[in-house]
């Protein structure tokens, strides 16, 4: 499976290309943060095509009492299944939300060789409907290339404010590899809109 990556401010785009199978899975997981742990999760199924949820954490934040991010996900083409998981076990075939400490989940699709399934991802820091709302200002779209360039301008805009002259090219790929750094995990943490 070929997965690819690109983002906005306050969304994203996965593409991922699957080989033939009947049994192609996306995996959401809500347990495993990096440098954070979950208080509290929510993944609800609200049709074929997408879902929404939150992730209330503790971990890099400092002394707070845990951040929430909520999110919403469509994906390109309608999934053929799903399962929901709380606690490692999973919840009846019925319930289309799982919530609590420990959730996780997987969408279900039957593909053709080389088909690509693409996931656009809204978060936001206030609600899901908020999330929604910033999925729909920055990516309105199903063109991942058109994204990916869009990113892609960004970080060149970003990475040629400063530039260094120098015969070594280690001390060129270490010094673009700190500036990188200090642009890594921004502290937006807002909405498109300011909220």
């Amino acid at each position: 499976i070929l997965a690819e990556l690109t983002a906005t401010a306050h969304a994203g785009m996965h593409c991922y290309t699957f080989p033939a199978s009947t049994q192609s899975h996306l995996l959401l997981d809500l347990v495993h943060g990096l440098g954070s742990t979950p208080i509290e999760a929510s993944l609800k199924i609200e049709d074929s095509n997408s879902l929404s949820g939150y992730r209330r954490s503790d971990g890099w934040f400092g002394k707070t009492k845990g951040k929430t991010l909520y999110f919403v996900i469509e994906c390109s083409r309608a999934f053929s299944g799903f399962g929901l998981e709380l606690d490692d076990k999973p919840v009846t075939t019925k319930q289309t939300e799982a919530k609590g400490k420990n959730v996780r989940g997987h969408l279900d699709f039957a593909t053709a060789a080389g088909q690509q399934i693409v996931l656009r991802v809204g978060i936001s820091p206030t609600s899901v409907a908020a999330a929604k709302k910033n999925l729909e200002t920055e990516i309105p779209s199903w063109d991942f290339d058109t994204v990916r360039q869009a990113a892609q301008k960004n970080w060149n805009e970003n990475l040629s404010r400063i530039r260094i002259e120098s015969s070594n090219p280690n001390i060129r790929q270490t010094f673009y590899s700190a500036l990188y750094h200090t642009m890594v995990a921004p502290a937006l943490y807002n909405d498109a809109d300011g909220a």
